[in-house]
């Protein structure tokens, strides 16, 4: 076997192993959440506007078309979670705000919800450190907006 051969083999390995891990992932946040009347897009929402950001900056963060982006807000400033207000530098712009009520779901979220995904129980601190380390290494450095 070519070592480019085996590096593919790994590759795909590593994609399948990734691809794995999400699905892990969603279907504990889709159940978790679901629980709390909340979606993994906005709660992915509400993370973006931990500090304040207009539509377009989280759409950007998100990764999404903007039009999307105001059914997320829609959702979450019906419920409370987030508030809209004018930015202070363009009066054209609309700021996206967490409200104290968002910023304690996501405390809870963090603290129990994403602690509780059933991935790396096996491993020691040490090998999760090591591991998530690898992982961050291995994702393309891509332009974001400020987050």
């Amino acid at each position: 076997m070519t070592v480019r051969s085996r590096r593919a083999e790994l590759m795909a390995e590593f994609a399948e192993l990734l691809r794995g891990h999400g699905h892990v992932v969603r279907s504990h946040l889709h159940d978790a959440l679901a629980e709390r009347g909340l979606t993994p897009p906005q709660l992915w929402a509400l993370h973006g506007v931990s500090e304040a950001r207009s539509m377009g900056d989280l759409a950007a963060f998100l990764g999404v078309d903007a039009s999307y982006v105001t059914g997320l807000a829609d959702a979450l400033e019906e419920r409370g979670l987030v508030e809209r207000r004018p930015s202070d530098t363009d009066r054209r712009v609309r700021l996206l705000e967490v409200t104290e009520a968002g910023r304690t779901l996501l405390d809870e979220v963090h603290q129990t919800i994403l602690t509780e995904v059933p991935l790396g129980e096996a491993l020691s601190d040490a090998e999760l450190e090591g591991l998530v380390g690898l992982l961050r290494r291995s994702i393309p450095e891509r332009p974001t907006s400020d987050c």
